[in-house]
């Protein structure tokens, strides 16, 4: 049986009560609202079988990078869906891709902290890959179904379960110099 993959207790954002308090960097995603098709697409990444990368796209076959492999998966959203999905993904699965927590957010990679395949393929690629945070030690399947399980709290859930589900930790400096959102129980994602 295929898993979903979700991010370790222990690196999960914790509830204050009733609300989850968020740093600035989930304000993209939130605020999103073009209701434009675009696909959320899985590829192989070229000389590394246990790597996938995903993405969003208008088109995903012409999303192709020198490193990019055989496109596994994709499904078409609106814009607003995938960009929350890929970045609800990017926190689920973070520790696919790190042995720690990130220092900042999901959006950077961290060579220090990254796991060896990735520091391997970083190295053959000359430290120049764009996109890098969105490579995964980890199969389509678990990928496709993963993202699955993101859309299916996105839209079934509310907004703050499928955060609290699937959100980790980024931000370990001093309290009070990032944006903050908060995020009450019972918001659904069509209503935002």
């Amino acid at each position: 049986m295929t898993s979903v993959i979700t991010p370790p207790d222990s690196w999960k954002l914790r509830p204050d009560g009733s609300m989850l308090i968020l740093d600035g960097d989930w304000g993209f995603s939130l605020k999103q609202t073009s209701e434009e098709p675009y696909e959320i697409y899985v590829y192989e990444v070229k000389g590394f079988p246990e790597l996938i990368k995903i993405g969003i796209a208008k088109d995903s076959k012409k999303r192709l990078e020198k490193y990019y492999g055989k496109l596994l998966w994709q499904k078409s959203f609106n814009r607003r869906t995938a960009r929350m999905i890929e970045y609800l993904f990017m926190h689920s699965t973070y520790h696919k891709a790190h042995s720690s927590l990130p220092r900042w957010n999901v959006g950077n990679f961290f060579y220090d902290t990254a796991l060896p395949v990735l520091k391997n393929f970083f190295d053959s690629v000359g430290h120049n890959s764009k996109g890098i945070t969105e490579v995964r030690q980890m199969t389509d399947d678990e990928a496709e179904h993963t993202i699955d399980y993101i859309h299916n709290l996105l839209i079934n859930k509310d907004v703050f379960e499928a955060i609290s589900t699937c959100g980790i930790k980024t931000f370990n400096g001093t309290p009070g110099i990032r944006s903050t959102i908060t995020v009450k129980r019972g918001l659904t994602w069509n209503c935002l």
